[in-house]
């Protein structure tokens, strides 16, 4: 079974074609939310979006021998601090030939634009990961704190 190795977000990135080394750029770190001020705080919250972000969602998954000629399915979500889900995708399914000489694999997601975040707390980037049909799933998760009262969001370290 795929086992997880790292998720970042970013600007964009990178791939050296011959060596397959990857270079992130303009890693997100923080999110600034352009809301006016004048506006009463109920009105606020129809800003509470990011929705200019341009973002990479990048997840490297290690790949286990047994894992070679299984067809693969991904998930990718963002959820909220009191569990919803928002922005589901199912990304197209994959299978890791035999001869493939890497021992990772890597998941990207291109965001234009994210949902409202009205929701005070830390939200989440989530992948999934599974083989096709099987139980349970292996994810991992980049997370970033949201405060709509101040209009600004930042990321928080993995753990």
């Amino acid at each position: 079974m795929v086992q997880p190795a790292f998720i970042i977000c970013c600007g964009s990135k990178s791939e050296d074609r011959e060596t397959k080394t990857i270079s992130f750029f303009n890693v997100i770190e923080s999110i600034g939310l352009d809301i006016p001020e004048n506006l009463p705080t109920q009105e606020k919250a129809k800003f509470q979006h990011a929705g200019r972000i341009s973002a990479e969602i990048v997840s490297s998954w290690l790949i286990e021998p047994e894992d070679y000629g299984e067809l693969f399915e991904c998930h990718f979500s963002i959820r909220s601090p009191s569990g919803e889900t928002m922005y589901p995708r199912d990304l197209p399914p994959f299978s890791l030939k035999s001869d493939d000489t890497a021992h990772m694999h890597r998941v990207t997601v291109r965001l234009h634009g994210l949902p409202p975040l009205t929701e005070k707390g830390i939200w989440r980037f989530q992948m999934d990961i599974r083989r096709v049909g099987a139980e349970p799933w292996q994810s991992q998760s980049y997370p970033f704190y949201v405060d709509p009262s101040d209009g600004y969001i930042s990321a928080v370290k993995n753990a």
